[in-house]
């Protein structure tokens, strides 16, 4: 049967299948009725086109998956849409014996399908098929107990984790879940050789009870650390990113973060952490390291709508100098800017889990209103306080000359000079997939200032919040918003915030309404200048299509303003567009269409198409 796309069932799910039959035969008597009325002789229509095909009456959640397991729904191919098997009522019977199969293991024993050939047309030997799912009532936990639970630890809070609670609906997959939660949990506290199992008790019609075995073994902590098969120059920095003390309790947690710290080092091809009792209650953690390859070079070419052409390339040696410091050399040439620059970087200086970074680079900036040419010599110190969160403080200084494209009408004096910033950016990321994120969300708060006595000549301070969430709505379907909101002030009342600090808007990562930039003030001759302020919101809602294709529909709304006073909301112009994404290594290729629907922008155009590699946000 090619088509079974369904787990096979191991003897859990075997013991589950019967306990939920104990728990529901009331039901399934009372739905034998609805099995019996199908009377129609399946057999004649064999070797007929199925025309349509229909699922109903599935719980939602699970009624996408269900189908596209099924025989008789077809598969899409490319080129030739849904292609559906010859009808056969040997296939009907299996899908029909899935859809049993496949509701049992996730907590609906009594789910009853009934098929219905409708559309049937005899001289084209055509017909349609709809299947109607009566679920019935699903078997929810009616207890929790927990059998041999160590001492001195709490049994875990069931609200948000991945553990069973009581009433909710009993699954294979949950109670899988549930199991090696807890599991977890205890090596989590210690307990690194802890066993559990479950065994589930009808407690009636719908109801069953989860009875939970642990075997949780002696408390270990970590006696020692050894680090083994990497350069003698790095024995000492692996030390510091495992951060591990001796003494310390063992967690399954601690050594997964160790394990990953290491291997964002890039410094190791190989990294295996294994634990070894040396005596009751201790172990030793055993790091086993191979040196990867230090020297790398990377160029990437391609084309965004911010920028249409653009090349990049960096030169890295990772560990040029011994114990993780090494340096880089970098350039980029795009169609309004180019960099080209130099760092020294050097691992786990103030903390285990912290990049230290010491660059130079020449940034020059060909923009409509202005061109700007900036030397810039900076220093960042990147932390890492959990997952991918991160955390970076700098600062900088640099030198900037600017030139404006068109005199300004207004007596304000050009604002170019010595700048020295600091910075601090903060960002908490809780998605799924840092690439193609469909649950959870991020937000990033900006704060910089730069001194007014010693030496900028052009001092300023800005504030920047970032935030986006990704919410599954059901169906494969993800509903994305996100917020943009900035604010730059200028320390001297004479001058404006300087040209290559100012925010702007419009383009594929901002307002996709709009051309790069095309958004806020510009000057005389109408080329946009950007802003003091920006504020930018928009919506949208992905959903699947066939093979690696994506479609999303999206409201985009935002400006910039020059400077907090004229901050108007009555002038905030909004496009709705729509959005097509194929899936790729990189990241969804995406073409989109735009249409502006309020407050358009006088000279721009109402209508706008845009390409972009990754999502916008």
């Amino acid at each position: 049967m090619p088509h079974l796309r369904f787990p096979r069932f191991r003897a859990a799910r075997i013991r589950l299948l019967v306990l939920c039959c104990c728990c529901v035969l009331p039901a399934i008597g009372r739905d034998a009725g609805a099995h019996a009325a199908d009377t129609t002789d399946w057999g004649g229509f064999r070797g007929w086109e199925l025309t349509t095909f229909r699922l109903e009456g599935a719980p939602p959640a699970l009624s996408g998956d269900l189908e596209r397991g099924l025989a008789l729904s077809g598969q899409w191919k490319l080129l030739q849409g849904r292609k559906r098997p010859p009808f056969a009522a040997r296939t009907l019977a299996e899908d029909l014996a899935r859809i049993r199969l496949f509701l049992a293991a996730r907590g609906y024993p009594a789910a009853g399908p009934v098929p219905e050939a409708v559309a049937v047309s005899r001289e084209k030997r055509q017909l349609g098929l709809v299947i109607h799912v009566n679920p019935g009532d699903p078997v929810r936990v009616g207890a929790l107990t927990y059998a041999g639970w160590p001492d001195g630890v709490a049994v875990p809070d069931t609200t948000g984790a991945a553990i069973l609670a009581v009433g909710d609906i009993v699954t294979d997959e949950d109670l899988a879940t549930g199991q090696l939660g807890l599991r977890t949990y205890l090596r989590n506290r210690g307990f690194a050789k802890v066993a559990v199992r479950h065994d589930l008790r009808p407690l009636g019609r719908g109801r069953a009870g989860v009875d939970y075995t642990i075997a949780a073994g002696d408390r270990y902590r970590i006696a020692r650390v050894a680090v083994e098969g990497c350069s003698d120059d790095l024995v000492g920095l692996a030390h510091r990113v495992i951060d591990i003390a001796p003494g310390t309790e063992y967690a399954e947690r601690r050594l997964a973060d160790a394990a990953m710290d290491l291997r964002l080092t890039q410094l190791f091809r190989r990294v295996e952490l294994e634990t070894t009792e040396t005596a009751p209650g201790e172990l030793l953690l055993t790091a086993h390291l191979e040196n990867g390859r230090m020297r790398s070079w990377d160029a990437a070419i391609g084309t965004w709508s911010d920028n249409p052409w653009m090349i990049k390339s960096d030169w890295v040696d990772r560990n040029r100098f011994g114990g993780g410091v090494g340096y880089l050399l970098r350039g980029e040439l795009a169609t309004h800017e180019s960099r080209f620059g130099a760092g020294l970087f050097w691992l786990g200086w103030l903390s285990p889990r912290a990049r230290t970074q010491l660059s130079l680079d020449r940034i020059v900036e060909d923009e409509d209103a202005y061109e700007s040419f900036e030397y810039r010599l900076a220093l960042v110190q990147s932390f890492r306080p959990r997952g991918r969160d991160i955390l970076n403080l700098g600062t900088a200084v640099s030198e900037n000359r600017i030139k404006e494209k068109v005199a300004d009408s207004t007596d304000t004096p050009e604002a170019q000079g010595r700048l020295w910033e600091f910075w601090i950016d903060r960002k908490w990321d809780r998605t799924d997939d840092p690439i193609a994120p469909s649950r959870g969300g991020w937000l990033k708060v900006s704060l910089t200032t730069s001194e007014p006595w010693l030496v900028s000549e052009v001092p300023y301070s800005a504030a920047q919040v970032d935030a986006a969430r990704y919410l599954g709505v059901g169906r494969g379907l993800v509903f994305s918003p996100r917020v943009r909101a900035g604010i730059a002030r200028s320390m001297k009342s004479d001058r404006d915030v300087i040209a290559n600090r100012r925010y702007h808007a419009g383009g594929y990562n901002s307002h996709r309404g709009y051309r790069r930039r095309a958004l806020g003030p510009r000057d005389d001759a109408g080329n946009p200048r950007g802003g003091e302020v920006v504020l930018l919101l928009s919506g949208e809602l992905r959903f699947p299509l066939p093979w690696l294709f994506e479609g999303a529909v999206y409201v985009d709304g935002g400006n910039v303003w020059a400077e907090v006073g004229d901050v108007d909301l009555g002038t905030f112009p909004v496009a709705a567009g729509v959005a097509l994404s194929l899936r790729s290594p990189i990241g969804p290729l995406r073409v989109g269409f735009a249409r502006n629907i309020a407050d358009q922008v006088a000279g721009e155009p109402r209508e706008l198409w845009h390409f972009g590699i990754g999502y916008p946000w």
